[in-house]
């Protein structure tokens, strides 16, 4: 069994100017690479690799901006240009590549339907947003006709191959939809976590015909959202996490971050292993928060003031011959042309009044596992059903602004 996995840009993103993809997808793709019985292919599309390459140059290029201001205090050309940048990148770019097992799908120019890209556009159908002002979805057009030539190029039998595609875009998802809805392999996922349901599953003992049967009532068993019913519900899932793993659901880098806990996110249920009538499950939970750095406030004129302090010529031209600087506590500093006498970085601190703030640094996941078990009948329904165990699986760090 093979299964190839088609990632699109969405799902790789990450802030970093230094990594093709995201902490959660190398995870995902180092923990379902050797599974036993499935060969799982990892799929990226040209043209998604080329915008990433876009974001990654464009996050780089923005750090020159302070490696200026840096040379123009040194007084020394460190010589980091843009050309430097463009080729740290690809070659970062080639190392994620081979170091994940990730397999570049071209997309063949000459069976691209041009006529239907441009009737799609001008009518906004999917994969193009559907507005007025905006023809967005040519690079989500191109990313469709590629996963559309790998489905071709691909056996048509599940039993063989299966092609799962995987996207949070909802018009490219749309569009999927539309082409392979009859395509018997093909499955379509909104996350990770869905995704690695199926694999998990593909790769035990259990029968696919028995699961797709049961599915629905598993993950519903489990979590039940409109209902407000389920096994998360009943034993209080939650309210033990927050009691077993106190310390995992607060913790922080060091004393000037602060944490904020977001959405909790329940996934699909996976089997693990069947004995007799009894099927044993895994559920994984994740729990969003964000990271906040305390930072000083520092007033925009004291940042001029500090990049004079280096460049005595500018104030003096700026201020005239003699010129006063007031604090906002009224301490004076005489500024006086050819031998200026400017405050330090720490002395205007120490006279200013100084407001901290909080601003984000990074964001993440902190992921537990839910292990759990029910009796299947004669009938097919799902009896008593109970939790096994709840553990913690770790964290990860998805988006660092801190880093870059």
């Amino acid at each position: 069994m093979e299964i190839k996995v088609i990632f699109d840009t969405n799902i790789l993103h990450t802030t970093l100017s230094h990594q093709l993809i995201n902490t959660a997808a190398r995870q995902f793709i180092a923990s379902n690479s050797s599974r036993e019985g499935i060969s799982v292919v990892w799929v990226v599309p040209r043209i998604v690799v080329e915008e990433r390459r876009f974001q990654m140059t464009r996050k780089g290029v923005e750090l020159l901006q302070p490696l200026e201001k840096l040379q123009k205090l040194l007084g020394h050309d460190l010589n980091i240009t843009p050309k430097i940048i463009d080729n740290r990148i690809d070659d970062a770019i080639q190392d994620e590549i081979q170091r994940n097992g990730i397999t570049i799908a071209d997309h063949d120019v000459s069976r691209i339907d041009l006529q239907d890209a441009i009737t799609r556009s001008v009518r906004r159908l999917p994969p193009f947003e559907a507005s007025e002002t905006s023809e967005k979805g040519f690079r989500d057009y191109i990313v469709v006709q590629t996963i559309y030539q790998v489905i071709s190029d691909s056996p048509a039998s599940s039993r063989t191959c299966r092609i799962a595609i995987l996207s949070k875009d909802a018009r490219l998802l749309q569009c999927c939809k539309e082409m392979f809805s009859s395509n018997g392999n093909v499955s379509i996922f909104e996350s990770i976590e869905d995704l690695e349901s199926l694999i998990k599953t593909l790769a035990s003992d259990l029968d696919m015909e028995l699961w797709n049967q049961i599915q629905d009532k598993v993950q519903k068993l489990f979590f039940d959202r409109e209902a407000k019913s389920g096994l998360y519900y009943d034993f209080e899932v939650w309210k033990k996490i927050a009691e077993k793993f106190p310390s995992q659901i607060s913790s922080t880098p060091n004393a000037n971050t602060r944490r904020k806990n977001g959405t909790i996110r329940i996934g699909s249920p996976s089997f693990i292993e069947k004995n007799a009538q009894r099927l044993h499950f895994e559920t994984v939970i994740d729990l969003e928060f964000e990271l906040q750095k305390q930072v000083v406030a520092v007033p925009a004129l004291l940042n001029d003031v500090f990049y004079a302090n280096s460049n005595p010529g500018l104030l003096s031209g700026l201020f005239g011959d003699t010129r006063e600087f007031k604090s906002a506590h009224s301490s004076n500093y005489q500024i006086a042309l050819g031998s200026p006498q400017f405050p330090t970085r720490s002395q205007m601190l120490a006279v200013t009044e100084q407001k901290t703030e909080y601003v984000r640094c990074a964001t993440g996941k902190t992921k537990f596992s839910v292990k759990w078990k029910s009796t299947l009948t004669t009938t097919k329904k799902l009896t008593h059903s109970s939790i096994i165990d709840i553990e913690f699986i770790g964290e990860a760090i998805e988006n660092s602004d801190s880093n870059e």
